[in-house]
């Protein structure tokens, strides 16, 4: 009978758990596009939650209204600067959920994108004293486009830096200008001679190759 018991209440338990959960409220899918601008481009939000879902933007969008929104759904912002979108819903029972959307905005001054890829990634390799691999850079508006790619700081690597058809030599003090006014989107591929010390499948390997890329808006873009 004891047995009987607890295995009724395990059950009951297990009831009122599957009937918490399904209740929940959730975000589903919340996304930015681009998430990289220029002043004034415009962002398509597209959302999909659980329950009674609110957007806010901070600093506030013109021509946005903070507030309810529909549970699914997709709506355009034109950010001037810097904005963090919050989509957050809730149910009468269950935790509130919430997701952010950070929209990066170039200003006049430029911004320092950093190229990174992992040398554990599929598109890496490594032969004949020098290891190299792909990256490939979305969700940037065109009018996002290239000043100049330079050393990330504290790499101290030379690399030969391809995109869009163009190469260049970035060494530690050098900064490469040949992509001067290209869109940062696309694919680039980096490739760095062997270092003093370093083999191809060994641990010597760096874990990743990166360089940064100095970021510009076209003049006029988004106006």
């Amino acid at each position: 009978m004891i047995c009987r018991e607890r295995l009724r209440r395990r059950v009951w338990l297990g009831a009122v758990l599957a009937v918490l959960v399904g209740c929940a409220a959730r975000i589903d899918r919340f996304s930015a596009v681009p998430r990289h601008i220029c002043p004034g481009q415009e962002v398509t939000l597209s959302w999909s939650v659980v329950g009674s879902p609110t957007m806010t933007a901070v600093p506030p969008v013109e021509g946005f209204t903070a507030g309810r929104v529909a549970r699914e759904g997709e709506a355009r912002i034109a950010p001037r600067s810097t904005t963090r979108v919050e989509l957050r819903t809730t149910r009468r029972l269950g935790n509130p959920t919430t997701s952010i959307q950070e929209i990066e905005v170039t200003g006049e001054g430029g911004k320092v994108e950093p190229l990174t890829v992992s040398l554990a990634d599929a598109s890496a390799g490594c032969a004949n004293r020098r290891v190299w691999a792909t990256v490939q850079v979305r969700r940037f508006a065109e009018d996002v486009t290239i000043a100049t790619v330079q050393e990330h700081p504290g790499d101290a690597r030379t690399y030969l830096v391809h995109h869009a058809g163009m190469q260049a030599a970035v060494a530690p003090g050098m900064v490469a200008r040949e992509f001067a006014g290209m869109p940062i989107r696309g694919d680039w591929l980096l490739e760095s001679p062997l270092r003093p010390g370093e083999a191809c499948g060994t641990p010597t390997l760096p874990r990743s190759l990166v360089v940064d890329v100095v970021t510009q808006c076209v003049v006029g873009g988004g106006q």
